[in-house]
């Protein structure tokens, strides 16, 4: 059975050998291969020299332990992606409170006092109802004489000027639901992204 003997590891820094004497000696195994290894008490980092692994000495108390170095790499890198994926994922949800606020400016009072969100069919065809109605009313009051004839004329305005502030209000809706998609879809595609790299650095 052949037995391993302690060296010294790669440390790097520069001491002289009366240095060396002087200072305390730590025993400690390669965290990767399990190697002995011993150091100066006040090495930091070093590479062992059996494996070729960078190592990093941490002490608490009178216990001192080695870490891969290209492990805390990927953990640090782990933390990175779950920070982004979170980060992505608030940005959609700020994404979703803004267009509820900017869909309530779009909406239009119905009849009874509802709200609702307007369509360019929907506009059209009540400006035409109302104005069919004014045009009716006018000619029918025209034949009865007086002032009456005005309210027709009241009514054929009013049934201009709501069809097209209703199709304003449409067009702009559309416009800012396309834009929110957009916006939205685009951040969406990001978190797959991050997601996809995160599953992949814990495999």
């Amino acid at each position: 059975m052949f037995l391993i003997r302690p060296q010294r590891a790669f440390v790097h820094r520069y001491d002289t050998p009366g240095d060396l004497r002087a200072m305390k000696v730590l025993s400690l195994t390669c965290n990767h291969c399990g190697a002995p290894l011993e150091v100066p008490e006040s090495t930091r980092f070093l590479t062992c020299r059996f494996c070729n692994s960078r190592l990093e000495i941490h002490q608490e108390g009178a216990a001192a332990y080695t870490e891969v170095l290209e492990a805390i790499d990927q953990r640090t890198s782990r933390m990175e992606d779950q920070l982004n994926v979170l980060q992505i994922q608030n940005e959609v949800e700020r994404l979703d409170r803004e267009w509820d606020i900017e869909r309530e400016s779009y909406l239009v009072s119905g009849r009874n006092g509802t709200r609702r969100l307007p369509t360019k069919t929907g506009s059209l065809m009540g400006a035409m109802v109302m104005g069919v109605f004014g045009v009716f009313w006018t000619v029918m009051a025209s034949q009865a004489g007086g002032f009456f004839a005005l309210f027709g004329v009241v009514f054929i305005v009013i049934a201009i000027v709501a069809g097209i502030h209703g199709f304003v209000k449409a067009t702009q809706y559309d416009a800012g639901l396309a834009a929110h998609r957009e916006r939205r879809s685009a951040t969406l595609d990001r978190l797959g992204v991050e997601a996809d790299r995160h599953d992949s650095s814990d495999s």
